[in-house]
């Protein structure tokens, strides 16, 4: 099984990605619990974009990649944009990032997490990623965005 555990926001590196879009989201304006979709803007993060995968909730856990950044894409040796959650992925990883996404939906709360990436062949590089909810509707999570980098990037 790979190497995937949850930690506080406080031991990640300041100018790491995650870092720096956590505290981009903690100034946004929320309503409640639920950050609105609206209130995200790519503009002011442009060093964090090519960090960011965005998913859309489609159906009961079936999410759907929207955006894979371009710095996603270098680390995983391939754009995940246009499949869903699980295609490609070991199901031991899929089924660890079905509970995270769940819990995020259900508190509205981030979540912080090390890791290998589950990736044949990419197993030993280790990242950070942070997992952020967002609603477009207005009343439940119905985008997941994550931030993911490799534990050194800055």
């Amino acid at each position: 099984m790979p190497h995937f555990k949850h930690i506080e926001p406080s031991s990640i590196t300041a100018e790491h990605p995650v870092a720096q879009f956590y505290m981009n989201w903690r100034e946004m304006d929320r309503q409640g619990e639920l950050t609105p979709w609206s209130v995200f803007s790519p503009m002011q993060m442009p060093r964090i974009l090519p960090w960011m995968l965005l998913l859309e909730k489609q159906a009961e856990e079936k999410y759907y990649y929207r955006v894979c950044g371009s710095s996603c894409e270098q680390l995983f040796g391939q754009s995940y944009q246009g499949k869903y959650l699980g295609d490609g992925m070991p199901d031991d990883a899929t089924r660890i990032r079905m509970r995270e996404f769940k819990q995020v939906e259900e508190s509205g709360k981030p979540l912080f997490s090390e890791a290998n990436l589950p990736i044949r062949g990419k197993e030993f590089i280790e990242v950070y990623r942070g997992t952020f909810g967002f609603t477009q509707a207005g009343e439940f999570v119905d985008r997941i965005l994550v931030v993911i980098a490799p534990k050194e990037s800055k």
